[in-house]
């Protein structure tokens, strides 16, 4: 019985290791084999950034000058009428000057202006042109007649009574169209056409 017992148990352990020492079957089978020839590589896409609008070409700019007063009105109003409004630029048509009114004479006028001076006023100058604001005295200029008048107050403090302030006009102003086109060019050019002593140019727009 014993002898019959070792076979056995022999015998088991040859199947035992068998079972164990067999090569795995594959879990899945082999992968098909490639076909180089159907193999392709796209070639690499470059998609171009939009192009970038290109900067509108700067129009043309106009300035018509030699204008006087009525006929800088009926100019503006004419361009106006043409939908130009927001393309005017007007030069500076009023002002208002602070100053101490002409003087008999010249010494006077320099007796005046130093003791302008020796109360701090050191802006003040002597006009020495000929006419009618001969002997005056300009103390300052300002766009609107409300700084002007606070000028004048700080002067009237400072004990300066005899200054003033005079609204003043240009004989002549100018208007400046920025950036038109040729065919809005063309109508401004048939405008000014029909003003007399007035000149239309081109100038290089130099936009506020």
């Amino acid at each position: 019985m014993r002898v019959v017992f070792f076979i056995l148990l022999f015998a088991n352990g040859l199947l035992l290791g068998y079972f164990l020492l067999r090569p795995q079957a594959a879990v899945s089978g082999p992968h098909p084999p490639l076909n180089p020839e159907a193999i392709r590589i796209a070639p690499s896409v470059v998609v171009a950034a939009p192009a970038a609008h290109a900067d509108a070409e700067a129009g043309q700019c106009l300035e018509w000058s030699g204008l006087d007063a009525p006929a800088m009105a009926r100019a503006r109003a004419a361009l106006e009428d043409m939908g130009l409004k927001d393309k005017l630029v007007l030069s500076p048509a009023t002002d208002y000057w602070v100053h101490v009114p002409p003087l008999k004479t010249r010494a006077e006028a320099e007796k005046k202006l130093a003791e302008l001076r020796a109360l701090g006023i050191d802006d003040a100058t002597l006009r020495e042109d000929e006419g009618l604001w001969r002997h005056a005295i300009s103390l300052a200029a300002f766009a609107s007649r409300e700084e002007a008048e606070l000028y004048l107050a700080q002067l009237r403090a400072k004990g300066v009574k005899s200054a003033r302030v005079l609204e003043r006009q240009p004989p002549k102003s100018s208007i400046t169209l920025i950036q038109l086109d040729e065919t809005t060019q063309s109508k401004v050019e048939q405008l000014a056409a029909s003003y007399a002593n007035t000149e239309l140019k081109r100038v290089a727009c130099r936009l506020p």
